[in-house]
């Protein structure tokens, strides 16, 4: 499901095409996960950090 975010022509700015408004909520989301596994470091965190991501990706 595109949102409207990303343009169809690239036209050399690469970085900006894949830089859209989906992948940096998913960015943001899998660095909480990481931060989230280091402090606690359980397998508990760990699948419902895999959920809640592709829960997110779903949704977006």
């Amino acid at each position: 499901m595109d949102l409207g975010h990303t343009s169809g022509t690239c036209s050399g700015y690469v970085f900006r095409c894949y830089v859209t408004t989906k992948t940096t909520i998913i960015f943001i989301i899998i660095i909480i996960i990481i931060i989230f596994i280091i402090i606690i470091n359980s397998e508990t965190v760990l699948m419902f950090a895999l959920l809640s991501l592709f829960f997110a990706w779903e949704v977006l």
